[in-house]
């Protein structure tokens, strides 16, 4: 069997300590390079305990998922690891499991994707697999069922290929059922998921704190917590790195320090108590121990008390940005008989910043936490503006913990704030009234708005980009309302696209700030407002400079954009979005079509929106110009015969497509124009090679072609895409019917189709 050298690896690794023993993992990681486009494992969590040998069919089945692994970036935010599933009982996927029998779903089957979801408790599942061919397999040991393998490929896997994976998967199976080690560290990971991550921001009396790890499960950890009298705890710690061992203790030093807070032990003395505890156990010995800090904050008092152990960074940087390295000599770590912690006593002043992290910040010392020696003076702040205020404490931590690479970080930024500059106003009520002005039912979109939501949790900025029509002005409506309550100060909407002058930016947001929320810019400053600017375009590099300015001035505003590109600023996190999935496109078809043929074949709706590549704008003109009396069948083949425009059959909806794309060129340099009416030439999916081999010749070379082609790429004009075959490109309806217009028009375009048709003779397989 072709599997037997994966076989025998696992074999000599399936006993091995620590993660290279997850054979869940070793066995996404084997399919991914087997063909696989994206493989998620799931295993029982009370095979994972071992509170139970198997999965059974009489219950309600929770598992995790182990592993998720694969290329598409989307999928992996969808489904990220160590997630919780439920399975209902008894359903006929599990009998099927439970039989040894493996479920394949061919690509497209709507209804089988929809209904295999439902069964493994993935709402999600349903749009990912409507457009892949889908194999799970069974993991057992002997005839128990441990979990399952989730594959998903472009196309349907080899029947070889398939039982080669499925004997994986039983070895898998196998190790899963010998592997109590494992088990036992997976139970303790689990623990820490339940009990270490803190919540990200919060205010308490007389501070406000943000926390963040990087890796939540390497043996760090910090917590905040709420003591007697309005006090807040802060712990920051580690414990040498990951593994069941570092887990138990870690797990016990978090219980006992919660314990000695809450009974109100003073910082020094419960450090005291946890050198006691951590000796006791051995840890010490072997020349890991624990590092921990600990600090009280006294609103009342305005003060801190102080006590750290082992490598914790502490830096105290002031309102005019001089900064102070609190522990340049760390006391030894807990476990090696330190005779007593000293506690300080610190009390800063309003508008300071106290950063407390883990050693992961100390290994890269002074660059990280912004702090230079120079050679006389007070230390300062490399950028002050960094520190004071400017960005926000999430947006603070997630620069220092991008800045600390790979190593392993528990960080806590805490801020005293100013002292107020003016009586706060009140929250106008047009704040909580932000509603979508957009007709037509929203569809297809449910996974984006979570996505939207969670990166808006997040990050302080976030793009939506995308093709023209491709639906980025309703998906960030759609989010803002759905977020009114997350923003105390107010939602506002600002609509950019008819702004033509650069001065006129700040004073489009002015007034859309006044109108909604009875807010002007200066007043931003210490807001906690979701501002949404739609259609950037026009005036790229005037927004970009506005919202950097604007976000440095108000640390605690969110912005939301869209645009067929991003602002380019540091910080920013893009969601690329795609085109519909085929049944959200038919469905937004249907409910804007109104009456339609009784005899009309489902299939050729389909077919219609699959013609207009299901990008909802175009949808959206079709279901509006549909008449009664044409079929789907034949409206289809109008935009064959009349072009993208045209085939519309009304003038106000071609007059309407066409503007959306000729923006887009507008925007574009002659060399990218001229290589987007070349690209025209092709109906479907092509590569790089098709494009060096049919748009590049004497009058247009490949050192013109390649940044042409990027630019187009990243100003949403061709839409990449990685599948099976590779990285691919694809131009959406109505913008490869805008440059065919534009191609028709240019000396010698026939040879371009010519040398088109030469390179599908050759290239078998590709569609057209």
């Amino acid at each position: 069997m072709g599997a037997r050298p994966e076989l025998d690896d696992l074999m000599r690794r399936r006993t091995a300590a620590g993660r290279g023993s997850d054979p869940t993992r070793w066995l996404a990681e084997t399919a991914a390079s087997r063909g696989v486009d994206f493989a998620l494992m799931y295993v029982a969590d009370r095979v994972l305990t071992g509170a139970s040998e198997s999965i059974r069919r009489d219950g309600e089945v929770l598992l995790r998922r182990t592993a998720s692994v694969g290329g598409d970036k989307v999928l992996a935010r969808l489904f990220p690891e160590r997630e919780r599933v439920r399975w209902p009982r008894d359903t006929p996927t599990l009998r099927a499991l439970l039989r040894g029998e493996s479920v394949r779903l061919a690509v497209a089957d709507g209804e089988g994707a929809a209904r295999l979801a439902a069964e493994l408790g993935e709402p999600r599942l349903a749009e990912a697999a409507r457009t892949r061919a889908v194999v799970l397999l069974p993991l057992l040991d002997a005839d128990r069922l441990m979990g399952a393998a989730l594959l998903l490929s472009a196309a349907p896997l080899p029947g070889d290929r398939i039982d080669d994976l499925a004997e994986l998967a039983r070895w898998s199976g196998q190790a899963l059922g010998a592997g109590r080690e494992l088990r036992g560290g997976l139970a303790l990971i689990a623990e820490l998921e339940r009990t270490v991550l803190p919540p990200e921001e919060t205010s308490r009396p007389g501070v406000e704190v943000a926390a963040r790890l990087k890796q939540p499960l390497d043996g760090h950890w910090c917590d905040v917590l709420d003591l007697p009298a309005g006090r807040t705890g802060l712990v920051v710690g580690e414990t040498g790195g990951p593994g069941p061992r570092a887990a138990a203790l870690l797990l016990e030093l978090r219980a006992q320090i919660r314990a000695l807070a809450l009974a109100e032990v003073p910082p020094g003395h419960l450090l005291d108590l946890l050198d006691r505890l951590v000796r006791r156990q051995g840890h010490a010995s072997d020349g890991s121990g624990a590092g921990c800090l600990y600090a009280v904050h006294d609103p009342a008092a305005g003060e801190f008390q102080i006590s750290s152990a082992g490598r914790i960074t502490s830096v105290l940087v002031r309102p005019d940005g001089q900064a102070e390295l609190l522990d340049p000599e760390p006391a030894p770590p807990l476990g090696y008989g330190q005779s007593a912690y000293p506690t300080r006593f610190l009390s800063p002043e309003p508008g300071s910043l106290l950063l407390f992290g883990t050693r992961g910040l100390t290994l890269v010392g002074g660059d990280l936490m912004g702090v230079e020696r120079p050679p006389s003076g007070p230390p300062k702040l490399t950028e002050a503006s960094e520190f004071t205020g400017i960005g926000g404490l999430s947006g603070l931590c997630e620069r220092l913990l991008k800045s600390a690479g790979r190593d392993a970080v528990a960080l806590l930024a805490v801020r005293l704030p100013a002292p107020a500059s003016r009586p706060g106003r009140e929250r106008s009520s047009a704040a909580s009234g932000y509603r979508p002005t957009h007709d037509g039912e929203f569809v297809g979109r449910t996974s984006e708005l979570h996505e939207v939501r969670r990166m808006l949790e997040d990050f302080r900025l976030v793009t939506v980009t995308g093709a023209p029509g491709i639906g980025k002005s309703r998906l960030v409506s759609e989010s803002a309302a759905s977020l009114t309550h997350d923003f105390p100060d107010g939602v506002v909407n600002v609509d950019l696209t008819s702004v033509s002058s650069p001065a006129d930016v700040s004073r489009a947001v002015e007034g859309a700030l006044r109108e909604s929320v009875g807010l002007s810019l200066v007043e931003l400053t210490d807001r906690r407002l979701l501002l949404v600017l739609d259609g950037c375009d026009g005036l790229l590099d005037s927004c970009s400079r506005f919202v950097r300015s604007l976000l440095r001035a108000a640390p605690r505003l969110r912005v939301l954009g869209t645009g067929r590109q991003p602002f380019g600023l540091t910080g920013e996190h893009v969601l690329p979005l795609l085109p519909l999935g085929l049944d959200s496109a038919v469905r937004l078809f249907v409910s804007l079509a109104g009456a339609r043929p009784a005899d009309e074949d489902p299939s050729d709706v389909r077919r219609l929106c699959s013609r207009l590549d299901a990008v909802p704008l175009m949808v959206e003109l079709a279901a509006r110009s549909a008449h009664p009396g044409l079929s789907a069948a034949e409206f289809a083949g109008r935009f064959d015969v009349f072009g993208d425009f045209d085939g519309f059959g009304d003038e106000a909806a071609a007059a309407a497509a066409r503007a959306r794309v000729e923006s887009s060129h507008e925007l574009c340099t002659e060399e990218e124009r001229l290589l987007w009416a070349r690209l025209s030439v092709f109906d479907g999916r092509f590569d790089l090679h098709a494009v060096e081999r049919v748009c590049v010749d004497e009058r247009f070379s490949a050192e013109e072609m390649l940044p042409a082609l990027s630019a187009l790429v990243g100003k949403s004009v061709v839409v990449g895409e990685v599948g099976r075959r590779g990285r691919g490109y694809r131009l959406l309806h109505g913008v490869r019917g805008y440059g065919r217009e534009r191609l028709r028009e240019l000396p010698g375009h026939e040879l371009l189709f010519g040398r088109r048709d030469e390179w599908l003779a050759e290239a078998e397989g590709w569609s057209r």
